[in-house]
């Protein structure tokens, strides 16, 4: 068997071999321009443009200049929107902040950058009742692509997740009781479910979520209302519990039986018997005890005696002789004989007396009271 080849069996090994090298020289030649067109941009060279797309260079005035998208995502899904701020690594950034929502992305020009800068979005406030990623940072060219078509996607998304977090309230009865209770939750921010109140027991908890509340500021309470008959209830454990983001947070409330305090038996008051209103007693008005004045003997004094009342001596009477004038009436006459004007006398004497002793003794009478 020959070994010797012929010439015209090399051609097809020769064509092939050139094939090959023209293609690598090909791919040497578009992977050149590539690097040379992004060195261009990156180093602002006017002819790049900038980037208003990822990947697509365009002119505008000379000045290098690319765009940064900042995306938002609420779990749960909201339409809030939130205020994004851009801070890059080199460059000017513009609008100094930015609206971004789940629809509509925060969109950012940075012009004048060297290199490819990373970009750091921020959002303030950070939503109420949300935790959130915070920030996010991406390179301002990202993945650099020459396929026009190709949509311009946010080169970083900040994440807000709603909060949430687990209240649960135990029982305790200090005699084992199995009933059940009746009871309330509050917090200072975020909403309960389910609403209170809610039952608990010794063998089952009263459960609560609380979603949307603030992190860091919020406390919640609980408490049995009504209080179990024939118990007293201790919830100091349930009082201003402080709560934080998907936690788990539990208290207890202790029933004690209440102790009788027995009542004392009141002592009964006797009906009083009505006080009769005492009559009141006069007083007797003293009779003053006279002062016995020492009595005094009498100093026998004489008993004087009566100066006997003169008699007086009438004069006689002479009955004169009648004289009879003719032609007198006998009444004009005066009375004959001295049997009347005896009697008459006997009379005044006896008044006289009687005068005289009465005088005599009202004399004596007196005498006497004023020796006394």
């Amino acid at each position: 068997m020959s070994s010797n080849v012929s010439p015209h069996n090399l051609l097809p090994i020769h064509y092939s071999r050139v094939a090959i090298v023209v293609i690598l020289a090909a791919a040497l030649v578009a992977g050149l321009f590539t690097a040379v067109s992004v060195t261009g941009a990156a180093n602002g060279d006017a002819s790049a443009g900038h980037l208003s797309e990822v990947g697509e260079p365009i002119e505008t005035s000379g000045t290098l200049g690319a765009q940064f998208s900042v995306g938002k995502d609420f779990i749960p899904d909201s339409s809030a929107s939130v205020t994004v701020s851009l801070q890059c690594q080199s460059g000017t950034v513009s609008p100094p902040t930015a609206q971004a929502s789940e629809a509509s992305p925060a969109l950012f020009n940075v012009d004048n950058f060297t290199g490819n800068p990373d970009c750091t979005a921020t959002e303030t406030p950070i939503p109420a009742g949300y935790s959130s990623t915070g920030t996010c940072t991406a390179s301002l060219l990202g993945i650099i692509t020459r396929i026009p078509a190709a949509p311009a996607g946010p080169q970083c998304t900040i994440v807000n997740t709603l909060t949430t977090t687990a209240f649960f309230i135990d029982k305790d009865f200090t005699d084992d009781n199995p009933a059940s209770v009746s009871v309330v939750a509050t917090c200072t921010s975020g909403t309960l479910s389910p609403p209170s109140p809610q039952s608990a027991s010794e063998s089952a908890l009263a459960n609560f979520t609380l979603t949307g509340f603030t992190i860091g500021a919020t406390t919640c309470s609980a408490t049995e209302n009504p209080v179990p008959a024939g118990y007293t209830q201790d919830d100091s454990d349930c009082q201003n519990v402080p709560v934080v983001n998907n936690g788990e947070h539990g208290c207890t409330i202790v029933n004690t039986p209440a102790t009788p305090t027995p009542s004392p038996s009141p002592t009964p008051s006797p009906t009083p018997s009505p006080t009769p209103s005492p009559t009141p007693t006069p007083t007797p008005t003293p009779t003053p005890s006279p002062t016995a004045s020492p009595t005094l003997s009498p100093t026998p004094s004489p008993t004087p005696t009566p100066t006997p009342t003169p008699t007086p001596t009438l004069p006689p009477v002479t009955a004169a002789p009648a004289t009879v004038t003719p032609g007198a009436t006998p009444a004009s006459l005066p009375p004959t004989g001295g049997t009347s004007g005896g009697a008459d006398q006997t009379l005044v004497w006896m008044l006289a007396l009687a005068l005289g002793g009465l005088v005599a003794g009202a004399t004596s009478m007196a005498l006497v009271r004023a020796r006394r």
